[in-house]
Formats: C-alpha cells, structure tokens, sequence
C-alpha cells in the first residue's frame, strides 16, 4: 500500500514579532511492504485527510506481520504488512503552512526513491 503525502520534517518556532509557526515540508510516500487485511472508515473526501498517528500493534493471532493502526482526521484503518519505508522525494521546503501546493511538490507521486 502506498501513501502520497506532505511530511512536516519540523515545526519552527515564530521569533521577534511573527506570531506564526512556519514548517519545513517535504513531499513522501509511505510504502506499507506486503500490505493485506485493510479495512477502516473514511470521512468526507473533499476534506483534508492528516496522519496524526501510525501505531504498530502485536500481532492478535499466529501471524508474523504486525497489525498497523493508522489515525487521521476524518478517516482511520488498519492492515496487517511487514513494515513500512517512508521516502522524502524532495528536500524539505520552508513554508508558512502545513501542506506544500500541487506545484511545489511536483504533483501527486507514489515514487518509492529518496531525493539525492
């Protein structure tokens, strides 16, 4: 299973008279290897789904692959898989918001290569 998303590398902190927090962004994809027994609920799609925890859970039966429970809003599942790889495609960005523009991460990508 593969995951397209803007990763938060960093929060900073706003200095002298910004009352803002700014972040350092990168575009990923989370590859979850060998992905099976999905299942979970999705809120309304035309909102904004965020990652806010991805747990790793003992498996509940004889099986090797641990159980993963992703949590987000408007939406949670889990699946059992190996592991999971994150790769950052691009270096990170400085920007004033939480989420890079469609331009700014080069569009939607599952690519599974790290920037270099």
């Amino acid at each position: 299973m593969l995951l397209d998303l803007d990763y938060i590398v960093r929060w900073v902190q706003p200095t002298g008279r910004d009352r803002h927090f700014t972040f350092w962004v990168a575009p990923a994809t989370l590859v979850f290897e060998r992905a099976w027994s999905i299942e979970g609920t999705l809120g309304p799609l035309h909102e904004v789904m965020e990652i806010a925890d991805v747990h790793r859970l003992d498996s509940p039966d004889s099986s090797p692959e641990p159980l993963w429970h992703i949590e987000g809003q408007n939406f949670e599942f889990r699946l059992r898989a190996v592991g999971y790889t994150q790769y950052l495609r691009l270096p990170p960005q400085h920007i004033p918001r939480q989420a890079l523009t469609s331009t700014e991460r080069a569009g939607i990508s599952f690519a599974e290569r790290s920037f270099t």
